[in-house]
């Protein structure tokens, strides 16, 4: 019985000991370099194509969700290439059917722009705590910025 028991001892401390390793790995998306920077730009570079997608859309809504999520993204992480989504948001500048629209649309292509030029580090971070609920405020505190540099 007691050899019963210690055998009984020794495997599980071996399986134990076998298997304790194994949980501390982590399983990483393939492509992921240790420190993610090549996950992380395909990210962000998915994240620009599918904002430039919202931003040629027939639905006002996504137009203007796209063009404030955008600028949002370009405040917090400025060093992507924008030119597309400035592209997209000028050609709304002039041709989208409704003047709102394109208002914010070219409020939306003159900070992505170079938001330096018009926003303070003061009010970057004010535009960053603006909710998708509050868009109206967003625009019209880019508004206001813009104004306040003339």
């Amino acid at each position: 019985m007691k050899s019963f028991k210690l055998q009984l001892a020794i495997i599980s401390l071996a399986l134990l000991i076998c298997f304790d390793p194994l949980h501390s790995q982590t399983v990483q998306p393939s492509g992921m370099h240790a420190n993610g920077a090549v996950f992380r730009q395909k990210i962000l570079t998915t994240a620009l194509r599918g904002y430039e997608a919202c931003l040629r859309a027939d639905i006002e809504a996504v137009v203007e969700s796209a063009i404030f999520h955008a600028v949002i993204m370009k405040i917090k992480i400025p060093d992507q290439d924008y030119s597309k989504i400035i592209g997209e948001m000028k050609r709304l500048a002039f041709e989208a059917a409704n003047p709102k629209l394109r208002y914010k649309a070219y409020l939306g292509a003159c900070i992505i722009s170079s938001p330096e030029q018009f926003l303070d580090s003061t009010q970057s971070e004010q535009l960053l705590s603006f909710t998708d609920e509050r868009r109206d405020e967003f625009f019209a505190f880019i508004a206001a910025a813009l104004k306040n540099q003339l």
